[in-house]
């Protein structure tokens, strides 16, 4: 013997299918920001290992300052402490780090290994990572 005829199918209301939604939409969109910034990483792999864990986080508002400004290990190879302290109080880091730490990661990680032109290809191609993110 059955009930069915005494249970009421469920129904939704609009608010919670907005809060479905809108909980879906934010589920893919941290989806995609982690898939980019692992695209990132990997390309940084590639093009500016210096770069990774340099600060806190790949997708940090210091960090992407940062790459938008020297995106390739080529576009940081004359970047010297003063420089470097200045683009930090500029974009208002906070200074967890020493910029002479900071400059010693950059200047003494292994070399990308690319020439001039295809530094400055893939240069096109961290910005692109960056615009997306």
């Amino acid at each position: 013997m059955t009930r069915a005829h005494q249970v009421r199918p469920f129904v939704l209301s609009a608010a919670t299918g907005l809060l479905r939604a809108l909980s879906c939409t934010r589920k893919e969109l941290v989806a995609a920001r982690v898939g980019l910034v692992n695209q990132l990483q990997a390309e940084l792999e590639r093009v500016f290992p210096g770069a990774i864990g340099l600060f806190a986080r790949l997708d940090s508002e210091v960090a992407i300052a940062f790459l938008r400004r020297y995106p390739t290990q080529h576009a940081a190879a004359t970047l010297t402490q003063a420089r470097f302290a200045a683009f930090l109080k500029r974009i208002s880091y906070s200074g967890r780090k020493p910029v002479q730490e900071l400059l010693a990661r950059v200047h003494d990680a292994p070399p990308a290994g690319l020439t001039p032109a295809e530094a400055q290809g893939r240069a096109a191609c961290v910005l692109a990572l960056l615009g997306a993110a």
